[in-house]
C-alpha cells in the first residue's frame, strides 16, 4: 500500500512537471487541484476521480479550440 501511494505521489509529480514545461499552466492548476484532492478521497474514488479530470479536460479543451 505505501509503495502505490508513493507511486502514485511521483506520478502526481511527473504529470505536473510535464504541464508547466508546456506552459499549460491551467493544466498545471487542475492537476494540483486534482492531487489535493485524491488525496482526501478512498482508492476507488480517486480512480473515478482522475478519469472523470481527464475526460472533463479534454472535452473542455477541445470544445475551447
Amino acid at each position: 500500500m505505501l509503495f502505490a501511494i508513493f507511486a502514485a505521489f511521483v506520478v502526481w509529480i511527473v504529470l505536473l512537471v510535464a504541464a508547466l514545461k508546456a506552459k499549460d499552466f491551467d493544466l498545471a492548476i487542475a492537476i494540483l487541484i486534482l492531487g489535493i484532492i485524491v488525496a482526501n478521497l478512498p482508492l476507488w474514488a480517486s480512480i473515478i476521480a482522475v478519469v472523470a479530470f481527464a475526460i472533463g479536460y479534454f472535452v473542455i479543451k477541445n470544445a475551447i479550440q
